[in-house]
């Protein structure tokens, strides 16, 4: 605050011993007031802090990550590699079931009287079918119940000129999941190995025609898929044994050439027989 003393005042404050201080006016004009100067100084520094990239301020960051600081707490050791759970046994397997041999074209004396007969080639068929195949008052395999598949496995027998009393006998080979038992999938092969001998024995085939991709298989404990089991001459039990398609996939098969192939497995078996027949009767003609 500035006090207003006019000359006379100011010469008797004087005269008492009180000095009196007073800016000249042109002195305090030009003085920039140091309060105002002050604020617009922040403010343009913080105007150009707010510009300015905080980027441009601080050096490049490597591209690295930064590695953590190693703790030092205790390590704990890595834990060792469980072993593998040990497969179930007969985990996905299958048991065969091998049905009753049935002679097909059976004629007035029985199919006993057909089996008993040594003279005639058999050829010993298995069928793949379903399990209801096995059950009892279940329809034969040529039986008009089993429908379009039954018919063409007739006519594929009668083309082929097998619809001869003592010429076919055909067992189903029927699978189901694995037994209550849990027995591996080796100790089911070796079942259906046996039952297969058991009908080879009884039924003493000249051939053995296995129809069906999965019986072949399980027949002949194979994994090879049917086009590379097909076409050749395999062994079951002493006997030759010959592999196609069953009828019912021969029903539904896109490929045109699928009935022709099985009827080439068909002509393969008959080979197979006409060659066991002729050395049948070579030693009966060099004794004549």
């Amino acid at each position: 605050m500035t006090l207003c003393l006019d000359k006379r005042q100011r010469a008797m404050l004087l005269e008492i011993g009180v000095r009196v201080w007073q800016p000249s006016l042109a002195a305090a004009g030009t003085r920039p007031a140091p309060a105002v100067e002050n604020i617009n100084t922040t403010q343009s520094i913080a105007v150009q802090a707010y510009k300015t990239p905080a980027s441009a301020d601080l050096p490049a960051s490597s591209s690295k990550p930064t590695q953590p600081a190693p703790s030092t707490s205790p390590s704990t050791a890595p834990a060792s590699p469980q072993p593998a759970p040990a497969e179930s046994p007969a985990t996905g397997a299958l048991t065969w079931r091998v049905g009753a041999a049935q002679a097909l074209y059976a004629d007035a004396s029985g199919s006993a009287a057909v089996l008993a007969n040594p003279v005639v080639a058999r050829w010993l068929v298995l069928l793949e079918a379903p399990a209801s195949a096995l059950m009892p008052g279940a329809p034969g395999a040529l039986d008009a119940q089993n429908g379009d598949a039954g018919k063409l496995l007739g006519n594929m027998l009668q083309a082929a000129r097998l619809n001869q009393p003592g010429s076919v006998v055909l067992a189903h080979l029927a699978r189901s999941p694995g037994s209550a038992s849990n027995q591996s999938p080796a100790a089911l092969a070796q079942d259906l190995s046996q039952a297969l001998a058991s009908l080879i024995a009884s039924c003493q085939p000249g051939v053995v025609l296995v129809m069906g991709r999965m019986a072949a298989q399980a027949v002949l404990q194979s994994t090879e898929p049917l086009g590379k089991l097909r076409g050749q001459v395999h062994l079951l039990h002493g006997v030759p044994a010959i592999v196609t398609q069953n009828p019912a996939y021969l029903l539904r098969a896109t490929l045109e050439d699928a009935k022709a192939k099985a009827w080439d497995d068909l002509c393969l078996g008959l080979s197979v027989v006409q060659q066991a027949g002729s050395s049948q009767l070579e030693p009966a003609l060099k004794s004549e």
